[in-house]
């Protein structure tokens, strides 16, 4: 197939971008087990940080290749106005990057619309309750079900099933208002759309990081029960004693990849999560262990020792040229 100049520069971002993308996401496949050992050490909140890092380093990866690399030596040293025939590789790699594209967006929108419906509905049908713990709207639905949760990644607000205004405490839906407050000052629903508008590693290989998506999950929901209790004891009893609670009360409904639930209904190790969260929280009566100076101090050494590498070899004169004859290679 003959390209002309400008399409054979479209092309060739997009060939880049998966090729970069399928080694680095292989890559980060490959250490997820170690990358959550090293978080076992961390406080939740930076843990889930660090994780969520890691998630989006493949997609940074191949976007900076594109931006930093590809164009720059494509512009460089290739002659304008020329017509070339370029490979079958090439032009695979092109559409692999459309596909995954295409994929990630519609799986984006279809939870954006899932979310968007089910709001409007609890809206419509629900009442307006006012809380003393905060100022995040709360909508009521008339429900027996199980469902407490922060609905929405733009403008997100909680819902609660009458059944659980029914058999939580005061204390108890206080605080369980809080963590999900929590999630809101976090923006986890925001990030959890991020994380769906990430591509896959490959077309048909969506959970290839759904141990790494869990750990985060794992640590927002730890992250959110400690800023909800603040180190205070009744706080900790309080919330654990909702978790149980609602718990008791069944399954809770499937809700939309967007809505941030107190107890996640569709995680395939929902007994193995509460217990964990249970008992964190009923031995909270110290405060929480701070994270060791030396891991914040480790990221940071090794993000400026990246940035400084690749700063000193893109002034070089030879990296944009050698990177033009690798794409040259590649595309023909």
């Amino acid at each position: 197939m003959i390209l002309p100049y400008s399409w054979r520069l479209f092309f060739l971002c997009a060939a880049t971008f998966f090729v970069v993308h399928v080694i680095a996401g292989l890559a980060v496949r490959l250490f997820v087990p170690a990358v959550i050992r090293l978080t076992r050490g961390m406080q939740p909140r930076l843990a889930a940080r660090f994780l969520l890092a890691v998630r989006f380093a493949p997609f940074t990866l191949s976007i900076f290749a594109v931006l930093a690399l590809c164009i720059p030596s494509y512009l460089s040293f290739e002659p304008g106005a020329t017509r070339e025939e370029v490979g079958p590789a090439f032009l695979i790699a092109a559409c692999m990057t459309a596909i995954l594209l295409t994929i990630s967006f519609a799986r984006g929108i279809r939870a954006l619309a899932g979310t968007a419906s089910y709001a409007r509905a609890c809206l419509q049908s629900g009442t307006q309750m006012k809380s003393s713990t905060g100022s995040t709207p709360i909508t009521v639905i008339d429900a027996a079900a199980p469902v407490i949760a922060m609905v929405g990644a733009f403008r997100p607000r909680i819902i609660v099933s009458r059944g659980v205004l029914e058999t939580l405490s005061p204390d108890e839906l206080d605080c369980a208002l809080l963590h999900e407050r929590a999630h809101r000052s976090s923006a986890d629903n925001f990030k959890r759309l991020l994380l769906l508008l990430l591509p896959d590693v490959l077309p048909f290989a969506p959970r290839a990081c759904a141990a790494l998506d869990h750990s985060w999950i794992t640590y927002s929901e730890w992250a959110a029960d400690d800023s909800a209790v603040a180190n205070d004891l009744q706080h900790s009893l309080s919330l654990a004693g909702a978790l149980v609670r609602v718990a008791q009360m069944g399954a809770a409904p499937r809700l939309s990849p967007l809505c941030t639930a107190l107890i996640p209904g569709n995680s395939a190790c929902m007994n193995q999560d509460l217990s964990a969260r249970v008992e964190r929280l009923l031995h909270a009566a110290q405060p929480h262990q701070k994270t060791p100076n030396r891991y914040r101090a480790i990221f940071a050494a090794a993000t400026v020792a990246m940035a400084c590498a690749v700063f000193v070899a893109l002034l070089r004169p030879d990296t944009l040229h050698s990177v033009h004859r690798l794409l040259e290679i590649f595309t023909h």
